[in-house]
């Protein structure tokens, strides 16, 4: 009010409640609605249900009073009219990008102990992610011991409950990581797997396609729209499907090479200059 701004751009759903001048909001995924599970929080289950409340009201008033809603995906626009009835003439689907660090490359990774050829996954270990599937098939795949499985991402609480399920050296946490080493990470991996559940966008495989890594990704909510072609894909709730395409792709190097290819194609969908002049067009619409 202060400022008398003509339109607000609030790129969270938590649009103050009494904000009611012309705004537009990102909903960047609806994972809350769809996994409001008291694992995916450290507070205890009263003020968690609490909270749940807080956000639906939240909300249903960012969604029902906006002007616009810009959404990351096809698949989150689906999402958004199912679940909270929105107009479909009221979202806008503006894909996001990924980002490609400039600077060199670390020259080796051996702090990380890091002696065999790995699979990598880059985030959070959130329980819609499914890390605990893919560490259950990686232990059945290794067998022979031949490959390390690498996560990489700030070892927070939900991390540390998947450390609890690791006894074998062959499983790596990282911890957070530089942007140098990042690259490095990527650059080195074998693949990259991503097992999620949900994402309304899914920027770590974009991220690893930059980085010329092969990548086998989940068939869940919007990763087929995002990566169309250029990845294999699994059932993330079917133990041995996922299984038997890790396995193949590890075994056959030249579905990995294609892989490459085809995902360094699939980038050149997704640029954050691009989300930037869309958001810009609405603005002056």
């Amino acid at each position: 009010k202060k400022e008398k701004v003509d339109l607000m751009h609030f790129p969270h759903f938590n649009v103050p409640l009494r904000y009611n001048k012309k705004y537009i909001v990102t909903i960047h995924d609806l994972i809350i609605d769809h996994f409001p599970d008291s694992r995916a929080t450290n507070l205890p289950k009263w003020q968690y249900s609490l909270k749940l409340k807080g956000y639906k009201r939240i909300m249903k008033h960012a969604v029902a009073k906006a002007n616009k809603i810009i959404v990351p995906s096809e698949f989150g626009k689906v999402d958004l009219v199912s679940l909270y009835q929105v107009p479909q003439e009221k979202i806008s689907v503006i894909y996001e990008g990924y980002f490609l660090d400039k600077t060199q490359a670390e020259s080796e990774i051996s702090r990380f102990n890091i002696d065999k050829p790995y699979l990598l996954y880059v985030g959070s270990a959130y329980p819609h992610k499914n890390l605990d599937k893919l560490l259950e098939v990686f232990n059945k795949l290794n067998k022979q011991n031949k490959y390390q499985l690498v996560f990489v991402g700030e070892v927070d609480e939900f991390y540390r409950k998947l450390q609890k399920k690791v006894n074998n050296s062959n499983v790596i946490f990282t911890g957070y990581v530089s942007e140098s080493e990042l690259k490095t990470l990527y650059q080195n991996s074998l693949i990259y797997v991503f097992p999620s559940l949900y994402e309304g966008f899914g920027l770590p495989p974009l991220e690893a396609q930059a980085h010329s890594v092969p990548v086998i990704s989940s068939n869940k909510s919007c990763l087929v729209e995002i990566l169309k072609d250029s990845v294999i894909y699994f059932d993330p709730n079917n133990e041995s499907d996922m299984f038997d395409k890790i396995d193949m792709l590890l075994s056959d190097k030249n579905l990995r090479e294609e892989l490459i290819v085809k995902g360094l194609e699939n980038i050149k969908a997704y640029s954050w200059n691009k989300m930037v002049n869309e958001t810009n067009i609405l603005y002056k619409k």
